[in-house]
């Protein structure tokens, strides 16, 4: 199964993180279960960042970490809306074809069983999370298309993390 892992291109903590990660997961890739592939994250400064941006219905954010912390902060900053603009593009990526692939962030660790990893990946589910929040999972085509439209052209409000 191909992973691709989100990555800022050009950021030395991204890359050296995804490459501690990348030899993390190297147990899976020599058994042959997966094999990493990098997908340049969308940022800020990233040409296609307006256009990415555009798709979505950015709401005030309800996130604890924004609204009970005193912060009290109406949306979410450039820099967390262009990471969930990745996550989605992967998204809107596996809503366009049959295959299955992971989605890793740049931090995911793998510390675990092979075994255990290679029947998860087995699993026939709509939406397969291996591990915490967004670091390692997968959507089948359907769930990816459903989700995707949501988001896109339902005008489904965005006001927490890419979790939720």
């Amino acid at each position: 199964m191909i992973a691709k892992q989100i990555v800022i291109k050009g950021d030395e903590r991204s890359e050296e993180y995804a490459e501690i990660s990348r030899n993390s997961f190297q147990p899976l890739v020599d058994e042959g279960i997966i094999e990493i592939e990098t997908f340049d994250a969308i940022t800020p400064e990233s040409p296609e960042y307006e256009e990415h941006h555009a798709k979505y219905t950015w709401a005030k954010s309800l996130m604890f970490g924004d609204t009970k912390q005193g912060k009290g902060l109406p949306m979410h900053s450039p820099s967390e809306m262009a990471g969930m603009c990745s996550h989605w593009e992967l998204m809107r990526q596996q809503s366009l074809q049959d295959e299955r692939f992971l989605v890793l962030e740049h931090d995911t660790w793998f510390h675990g069983d092979v075994r255990y990893f290679k029947e998860c990946l087995e699993m026939d589910v709509l939406y397969l999370n291996i591990g915490l929040f967004m670091g390692c999972y997968a959507f089948e085509r359907e769930t990816a298309q459903y989700q995707y439209e949501l988001l896109s052209e339902r005008d489904f409000p965005i006001n927490c993390g890419p979790y939720c």
